[in-house]
């Protein structure tokens, strides 16, 4: 089990919920993809490609 969350976080169960639902609708994907793509965008990197 992880540890507890930050102090500043809703109860575990609350998060849990919310990540269960965002992953049934493909949400956390997306979000960690246009993070990725601002992460790399204010490193300077290239966009990454697409896979084959």
């Amino acid at each position: 089990m992880a540890g507890p969350l930050p102090r500043d976080f809703p109860p575990w169960h609350t998060c849990y919920r919310f990540m269960a639902r965002w992953a049934a609708d493909v949400l956390a994907g997306q979000i960690r993809d246009r993070l990725r793509k601002r992460i790399r965008r204010d490193m300077g990197r290239p966009r990454a490609r697409p896979p084959p």
